[in-house]
Order: structure tokens, then sequence, then C-alpha cells
């Protein structure tokens, strides 16, 4: 029984010693465990180089590209008010009417605008018989050749009278010339045709009403005589 005994003694204090060094390793143990794969750690290995990644570079800014702007078109001082062809020459803007290439069939229109108190017997129709006149005289013909669309061109002679004071008119005479043109709209097209006034002229009178009929006859003269001198000097005469 005693030695039963001492032999007890002797396994509980091995026991007790014993423990603090397997509590001390096992701790030692986990210090320097290195991990392996699948999740196991290999009791007293070294822990493995670190591999350094580098980090992302971050990318250089890209300077932001320049506009490319149109170069601006200079002013025009003296702006072409008048139907007609606008064209940079000579550092600056020109304007000219142009009546070259343009057809001999022209239509003829007169307009008559005048209020009651305007006392004259003329009518239209005398003043359009005295301009196809002068355009057969000239070798125009004063008949637009229309195959589609409006009959165009046509010269179109406005002519307003108004009174001023007592016994006295003043008459404008407007002839302008309108033709098939071309406009650009965005979105849009028109269900007809496009007409546009190319070429103007423009004259002012002061008449007593003793001069006021043979006036109205003269400025539509002049008027048809101006645009037919006009348009030959811009196209040549067949024979010549």
């Amino acid at each position: 029984m005693r030695v039963c005994m001492s032999v007890l003694s002797r396994i509980a204090l091995f026991l007790f010693f014993a423990a603090p060094l397997s509590l001390s390793a096992a701790g030692s143990s986990f210090g320097n465990a290195s991990s392996v794969p699948g999740g196991t750690s290999k009791p007293g290995g070294t822990p493995p180089s670190t591999i350094s990644r580098p980090a992302p570079s971050t990318p250089a800014p890209v300077p932001p590209r320049p506009l490319i702007q149109k170069p601006a078109l200079p002013v025009m001082t003296v702006p072409f008010e008048m139907p007609g062809v606008v064209g940079w020459q000579n550092g600056k803007w020109v304007g000219s009417d142009f009546l070259g290439y343009l057809t001999t069939d022209i239509s003829i229109d007169v307009e008559i605008l005048k209020t009651t108190k305007v006392m004259s017997s003329i009518q239209k129709e005398e003043l359009e018989s005295l301009v196809v006149a002068l355009f057969k005289k000239e070798g125009l013909n004063p008949q637009a050749d229309v195959k589609e669309g409006p009959p165009l061109p046509f010269l179109h002679i406005l002519l307003t009278i108004y009174p001023t004071d007592k016994d006295r008119y003043v008459i404008i005479c407007a002839p302008r010339l309108f033709e098939h043109i071309q406009v650009i709209r965005k979105d849009f097209v028109p269900a007809g045709f496009w007409q546009g006034i190319t070429w103007e002229s423009l004259q002012m009178d002061l008449v007593s009403s003793a001069q006021l009929d043979a006036q109205m006859k003269a400025a539509v003269e002049k008027a048809a005589t101006t645009f037919i001198t006009r348009y030959w000097q811009y196209n040549k005469k067949k024979g010549l």
C-alpha cells in the first residue's frame, strides 16, 4: 500500500511540475508557428518572407486637348444691304449684285400701291405693256419658261404713291428680281418652292399732280431700263 501511495505521489508530483513546461512549450510553439496550406500550422516553423507587391501606380493625368476654334471672321463694317453675292476680298467683305448666267426668259409684274386720295388714271396693265415692249426690244423674253413650279424668275416693279402736301406726290419705284433659291433650314423642308429677291433697285421722285401720270410711266420705264442694262453687263448678247 505504501508502495502504491509512493508511486501515485511521484506521478502526481511529475504531472504537477510537468504541466507548466508543456504550457510554456505550447506557447512557444504557437508563437513560432507558420501557416501552411490547408489551414494547418507547422509548429516551430520560420515564417516565410513577405512578398511585397508594388502598389498600383496612379496614371499620370492627361492634359486636356485644346479646343479647336474656328477663326473669327471680321465684322462687316459696311454691310452690303442689298440682295446679291457677298464675298471676302482684299481683307474685307464685299457685296455686289450678280445677274450672270440668268435666263433671258423673265416674267413681268407691276404693282401700284396708292391711297384713294391719289388721283391717277394709270392702270398696271398699261405699265406692264411698257415693260414688255422694252424687254422685247432689248432681246429679253417677258415670259418665264416654266416646266414645273412657279413662274420664276420674274421682275416685280412696285410703284408706291402717296400725297405729301397740297398738290404734290412722292413716287417710290422699286424693281425687284425674284428667283428660285435654295434656303437651308434645320429639320425643315418646304412643301413648295423657295423664292427670294436677288436684285433690286430703288428710286424716289417728288412731283406735282399735273406730272403724276407721266412720272409714273417714266419711273417704271427707268426701272426696267436699269435692270436690262445691268443684265447685259453680266451677259453677252447673242451674235456679239
